[in-house]
């Protein structure tokens, strides 16, 4: 039963840990294709750069929106919200001809990617001990380094032998087969539902969460970290 429970544990994680991966590609995906869509639809470099920057600000504003949803509510469900979300994104950015809905694209796509990392997480708290949590951790970083790669490397060919626009909705099926894998094999080993009491004092405990974050001298060090990391 206890071996039983680990593999679930493992199929779990791996599940939630693809998602990153995905999402770290789908954010790198315009990069390949910069140049076949300037040409295709003669955008200058200039909108080129707003379209894909857009992605960027849904991704950074929804991620203490994103602590608190799944620190109430269900992992899964809200996975699987944040997929299809991405999915469309993405589909919408392969389909539409228009700079403004491209933009609307790369905003919907950064909503849904913005649960990845820390959905990983979650799921690692629930199903593990803890004396794995760093080691876990350490996998889903190593994971979205190479779906960051993934989205550069391999999607070039394909953007050279099929054309952005078909390489975009291969993107977008294996999404979809990920979606479908998330919805009929994640479970949620707990859930909480937000009461009324938890409603009225969500800001309360935020505000006061937020405090001891910034000062703690050792969140601007790791925060420091990330962002020369990350950051190039």
């Amino acid at each position: 039963m206890q071996q039983r429970n680990s593999i679930k544990s493992i199929i779990f994680f791996l599940l939630a840990a693809v998602f990153l991966l995905y999402e770290m590609a789908v954010q790198a995906l315009p990069a390949v294709m910069a140049t076949d869509i300037m040409q295709s639809l003669r955008f200058s470099s200039a909108l080129l750069g707003i379209i894909m920057g857009c992605y960027f600000v849904s991704y950074t504003l929804m991620q203490i929106p994103v602590g608190l949803l799944l620190d109430r509510y269900s992992v899964k469900k809200l996975l699987v919200v944040a997929l299809a979300l991405c999915s469309f994104g993405t589909f919408l950015f392969a389909m539409t001809h228009s700079g403004w809905l491209m933009a609307v694209a790369r905003l919907i796509a950064g909503l849904g990617s913005a649960f990845a990392f820390v959905g990983v997480l979650m799921v690692a708290d629930q199903w593990f001990s803890t004396k794995y949590f760093a080691l876990l951790v350490g996998i889903a970083q190593f994971l979205a380094a190479m779906g960051a790669m993934l989205g550069q490397v391999p999607l070039a060919y394909f953007v050279a032998h099929y054309g952005w626009r078909h390489t975009t909705l291969y993107v977008v099926l294996v999404g979809l087969l990920l979606l479908a894998l998330i919805v009929i094999f994640l479970k949620d080993k707990s859930s909480h539902k937000m009461t009324v009491k938890d409603i009225g004092s969500t800001f309360f405990d935020l505000t006061h969460s937020l405090k001891n974050i910034l000062r703690n001298h050792q969140s601007w060090y790791v925060a420091l970290y990330a962002c020369c990391a990350w950051g190039p």
